[in-house]
Formats: structure tokens, sequence, C-alpha cells
């Protein structure tokens, strides 16, 4: 079990745990007062759980293919103070989108993104860390259907797969409009960016760096503000 200030979450049952990039993401969206905010690939469902709590008149929804993981994120928003607000559902992507065209006003995932890469013995966290079930083409087809006129979809990845992303998603008219790259220490190169993509084209693209730790290997203030909301005390 996992203590958040304002919520629980277990992830014992899901194939994506609670971690730093799903809490770095949640924390990083900067977007105006969403009504429907979707979370593709939910797992144990933290993410959706913070934009419930960032955005309390937003309606959330979770999907994952996983139904154990669907399974323990419903219960995690059943426990939670936004359950009216919070729905999990068991599909997968493509199969989702067909009747919901420009529905969402915010997409959020954390998708997987190892590719051609040597794959455990548990056959649902490889479905959750390899994009053989959900390519990074197959996730930006679906976006570019999801998203309303004027949504924003956020993502994090690796560094150099954000990079890839964000040049495929010009071949689906989807445009950065901000990046925000993420190093775990001071004078490291970043290893996680975090980055939204939109209909239109920016006049400009925001740009901007978060350092996790300092010098002393301490939580750098950056960081403490961003997730002080979010933990219960950062060590």
């Amino acid at each position: 079990m996992f203590h958040f200030k304002q919520f629980d979450v277990d992830d014992d049952s899901s194939t994506m745990k609670v971690g730093t990039d799903a809490v770095l993401l949640g924390c990083l969206v900067q977007t105006d007062s969403p009504c429907s905010i979707l979370d593709i690939g939910t797992g144990c469902g933290v993410i959706a759980l913070i934009m419930a709590q960032r955005f309390p008149m937003a309606h959330v929804v979770g999907i994952d293919i996983d139904q154990p993981s669907v399974l323990q994120a419903r219960n995690n928003f059943k426990q939670s103070i936004w359950a009216d607000k919070l729905d999990a559902q068991c599909c997968c992507l493509r199969d989702f989108s067909r009747n919901l065209v420009g529905q969402f006003d915010l997409i959020v995932s954390n998708p997987p993104y190892f590719e051609n890469s040597l794959k455990g013995p548990v056959e649902s966290r490889n479905n959750a860390r390899h994009t053989d079930t959900l390519s990074f083409d197959e996730l930006l087809f679906s976006v570019k259907s999801l998203l309303a006129e004027k949504g924003e979809f956020w993502c994090i990845l690796p560094y150099d797969s954000a990079n890839k992303m964000i040049s495929i998603a010009r071949s689906y008219s989807l445009w950065t409009s901000c990046t925000i790259s993420i190093s775990m220490k001071e004078s490291v190169p970043p290893k996680r960016m975090v980055f939204s993509l939109k209909h239109q084209v920016s006049e400009s693209i925001k740009q901007s760096c978060l350092v996790i730790r300092n010098s002393e290997n301490e939580y750098s203030n950056a960081y403490r503000i961003l997730t002080k909301d979010m933990y219960v005390s950062l060590k």
C-alpha cells in the first residue's frame, strides 16, 4: 500500500506499479480545467488518481488490457474521495476509441516503450512494457481520434523514445507544445521527457528541465515543490 496525501494505492496485482515516472507525469501536466480525462494504460490507477486530485471537476477514465490491473484500479478508485469521478475499463485502445471521437480534453499515458528487447517470464508485465501490444503508431492514431479539438496529450518516455514519438506524431498532425527534460541528478544527461501534443501547431514550444536530486543526492527544491501536494514526505 502506497500512501499519498489524499489517497492510497495498492499495486500488488497490477502490471504497472506506483513509480516516479507516474508521479512525474501526473504532476507535470499543465492544462486548463479539463472536463474529461483519459489515462491510457492505467495499471493500478495512480496517474488517474493524481488527475482526479488535481482536476476534481473532471471525469477520469482509465483503460488497460490487463484485467487484474483494472480490478485493482477500480478498487483504488472506489476507496478514494473521487470515486464518482473515476472509471476503469478493461479494453484495448483501438476498440475503446472507435465510438469516442473527440471526447477527451486531456489524455495522459505512461506507455510501453521497449522495442525488440529481451522479455521477462511474465506475459502481462511484458505487455505493459513492450510495444508489441501498443506501438507508438497505434497509440498516436487513437490519440488523434480521441482528443478534442483543443485537447492535449501528455506522455512520459525515456528521452530517446520521446524524441522518436514526437517525430512520428508529425505524420498524424499532432504537434509538440511543451517538453520537459528530466535528469536524475545535476550534470547528468536527461533520462526521461514529459511532453505534450496538440492538434494545432504551437507558435513556440515551451521547453524546460527538471533535476530530481541535487549534488548532495537530496531531492531538489524543484522536485519537492512539484510533488508537495502528493507525497506525505520526501526523504
